[in-house]
């Protein structure tokens, strides 16, 4: 099985081929998702990571391996401040901003 610099992992044969395959399906559309989340900050501004998955409709994880790439590519993606999530518990947490910087 040919990697073609894919991040795949597992510690099986089956998983490993699961992980493959479904890294083989994403690369398809990362270039789609890389270019509607800097066209996303550029409309929206400041976002956090929860925000700008559930606007892109995709997960988390998808965002952050995003956002992280291209800051790794030097693209001017910057902390723009935090918003704070209260939960029902009475805990708090903060949730970073990220814009473009110009």
């Amino acid at each position: 099985m040919e990697q073609a610099g894919l991040p795949f992992r597992g510690k099986t044969v089956q998983s490993r081929h699961a992980s493959w395959t479904g890294a083989r399906q994403a690369l398809k559309t990362y270039g789609e998702k890389v270019s509607a989340y800097v066209q996303l900050l550029t409309n929206a501004g400041a976002l956090t990571d929860h925000e700008a998955a559930a606007l892109m409709h995709c997960g988390l994880s998808s965002i952050c391996s995003i956002r992280n790439s291209l800051i790794e590519q030097g693209t001017p993606i910057a902390p723009d401040g935090f918003d704070e999530q209260e939960w029902s518990d009475g805990g708090r947490t903060k949730r970073t901003r990220w814009k473009l910087a110009q």
